[in-house]
């Protein structure tokens, strides 16, 4: 109580890095997770590194193998607190080569967009006054954007750990500003 209490009266909240497993555990469907959306609505700041970035999406991945190539499954995903819709956010991206783990989790859910957030960077995400979402990037890195909306992949067919198709992916790399 004393938690969702403090955070019912911030303008802003900052979530640590660590377990995203943890985090998926500890805040989704739970009193704090429930004051952490009452400030989001309301419109206080709520931001995070690492697994505490992760954590802003509907799901986010709690584990998974580096990489380039997309494998079959080679990530997992767990829930989110879904104050970002419709992504799935991964960190320390462009730094530890995950661009494989991101690729075989929108080749499975092909309804979410892939935001991979470099170190030293930031996604800053604002809702205009017309309701459109506006993304800003701020810091020494990028944020690369992974759209499946157009996808080919034989992700529902392929055996464990193998290598995926994943054709058709848009691809969006954005540096600050």
């Amino acid at each position: 109580p004393a938690s969702g209490a403090a955070i019912d009266s911030a303008s802003g909240i900052f979530m640590g890095g660590g377990s995203q497993l943890r985090l998926s555990q500890l805040l989704p469907g739970t009193p704090v997770g429930d004051a952490l959306h009452r400030a989001h609505e309301r419109g206080a700041v709520v931001g995070g590194t690492s697994a505490g970035a992760s954590i802003m999406s509907d799901f986010m991945i709690s584990m998974g193998d580096e990489g380039v190539t997309p494998r079959q499954r080679a990530s997992q995903i767990t829930a989110g607190l879904g104050l970002i819709r419709g992504v799935v956010v991964d960190q320390h991206f462009d730094q530890r080569n995950r661009y494989g783990r991101l690729l075989m989790i929108v080749s499975q859910s092909p309804s979410l967009l892939g935001l991979g957030i470099d170190e030293d960077t930031a996604a800053v995400v604002e809702t205009e006054s017309d309701g459109h979402e506006l993304l800003r990037v701020i810091g020494r890195g990028a944020v690369t954007i992974m759209d499946p909306a157009s996808i080919v992949t034989n992700s529902y067919e392929a055996k464990r750990s193998a290598p995926l198709l994943a054709s058709g992916v848009v691809l969006h790399v954005l540096p600050q500003g």
